[in-house]
């Protein structure tokens, strides 16, 4: 406080103030009051005046202290300067966590997940649903002190050990978890975050039709590896199957050709049907793809007929029979009511004709093969045994996939594709196909075809 000296003070005051204060220094207490005194230099700085009555020898007076407060305003200048700055900067950083406050709620209301903040002993401090038309959107926080709805509660306990595990560890943990939710099953996915102390968020949303395109996408990714690896089987398979008979048949030709008259007429005729043999495995292998392609566009029309099952299963084993040159002994056992069956005649012959031809090619000479056939009143079964090589154990599960063969099939030709077809067309009659191996040895295949309805017969007019 700077030290005042008579020398240093003028005797000019602020008239209009001081005079009223003045007088009231007159009251018995007195008064103090603050006001501006000028130097003699002419400049003024402001002062507290104590005024109080004072008398002496019967004359009235007022004793007057003054007291230089010039570092008292400026402190007081200088805090209501920092309040107001203080005030300001209070102001700006309430708008600035307005303004970020709406950012984050707009933010918020942008995600379509659920969103909810818990407590570890799973209270629910808020809650935004999800968006769209899902399970999830129709969670809401209760309302009071309403009990949670069980849908919210089911989300609740799901999350519960993520949040106590993210608050342990402090980090954000991500899981996909299958909920229930009004019966309807919910494919979710989870992500939890410590936010404070025993808080957490989660991230909750709906991603069962995701994860259904994914499995569909790896379903058709793995029918394409499956439709890539078939046709490099394919390739290596025919290109095999036809370069045998091919070279058989180029063989032969070529020594009739150029040796013809030097030939006897048994070999001729031995070269002769050697190339007819070779033609007819290059035939049939292209007949089995032809087919096959027709199938797999679903081409193959189903036409039902009534049929004779007896006369029809003895008719194409006749047709064996012959081409086998009665290398085998074929029998029939027939059994039920037999005629007037429903079936394609297309699809049945080929299935038989197939059966029997592998039961043919896969069994030794003179060995029996057996025709079985038990038609009832709802299906007919058929079966297909022979006395030959049989299928391993390790094989049976892939028997009727394309291009697979036994293993123990040694150097019997066949391209693997005549059982894939019996099991297609086997489909196409709603029927059943299954390998069986008998306690004798050899292979039993046996169809099961149900009692179709025959399509109504149109009059003629």
């Amino acid at each position: 406080m700077q030290q005042l000296t008579a020398r240093d003070l003028s005797t000019e005051i602020d008239a209009g103030r001081t005079s009223l204060d003045f007088s009231k220094a007159m009251a018995p207490e007195g008064t103090t009051f603050k006001t501006f005194h000028r130097r003699k230099d002419g400049t003024s700085f402001p002062v507290e005046v104590s005024a109080s009555p004072l008398e002496l020898e019967g004359r009235h007076h007022v004793l007057s202290i003054l007291r230089d407060i010039t570092e008292q305003v400026k402190a007081r200048e200088r805090l209501e300067h920092f309040n107001a700055e203080l005030e300001a900067t209070v102001a700006r950083r309430t708008e600035e966590i307005d303004r970020r406050n709406r950012e984050s709620q707009a933010v918020l209301q942008s995600i379509p997940d659920l969103v909810m903040r818990l407590r570890t002993d799973a209270t629910l401090l808020d809650l935004k649903p999800a968006k769209g038309a899902c399970p999830l959107s129709a969670i809401a926080r209760p309302e009071g002190e309403n009990p949670p709805a069980p849908a919210l509660s089911v989300v609740q306990q799901a999350v519960l050990p993520l949040g106590r595990r993210a608050l342990k560890e402090n980090t954000t943990i991500a899981a996909e978890v299958e909920l229930v939710i009004d019966q309807t099953p919910v494919t979710t996915e989870l992500r939890v975050a410590p936010v404070g102390a025993g808080e957490f968020v989660v991230f909750a949303r709906d991603i069962t039709e995701r994860k259904k395109t994914e499995a569909a996408m790896v379903a058709m990714l793995e029918k394409e590896r499956q439709v890539s690896e078939m046709k490099s089987r394919f390739i290596s398979v025919t290109s095999h199957e036809f370069r045998t008979p091919m070279a058989a048949a180029m063989a032969s030709a070529d020594l009739l050709r150029n040796h013809h008259d030097k030939l006897a007429p048994g070999k001729r005729e031995e070269l002769s049907n050697r190339i007819v043999v070779s033609l007819q495995r290059m035939t049939q292998i292209l007949d089995e793809v032809l087919l096959l392609n027709l199938i797999e566009a679903k081409r193959v029309e189903v036409n039902l007929t009534p049929v004779d099952l007896r006369d029809f299963a003895y008719n194409v084993i006749e047709e064996i029979r012959l081409g086998d040159r009665d290398a085998h002994r074929f029998t029939l056992d027939a059994t039920g009511l037999a005629n007037r069956f429903p079936a394609d005649t297309n699809l049945l012959h080929h299935i038989l004709g197939n059966l029997l031809s592998n039961a043919v090619r896969y069994s030794p000479l003179g060995t029996v093969i057996a025709l079985g056939l038990d038609v009832g009143p709802d299906q007919a079964r058929i079966s297909v045994t022979d006395h030959g090589i049989g299928v391993p154990e390790a094989d049976r599960s892939r028997i009727f996939e394309s291009f697979e063969r036994g293993s123990n099939i040694g150097t019997i030709k066949g391209t693997g594709l005549g059982l894939n077809i019996v099991k297609r067309m086997t489909d196409l009659l709603h029927g059943n196909i299954a390998l069986e191996s008998p306690p004798e040895g050899g292979s039993r295949f046996v169809l099961t075809l149900p009692r179709s309805q025959l399509p109504p017969v149109t009059a003629s007019p």
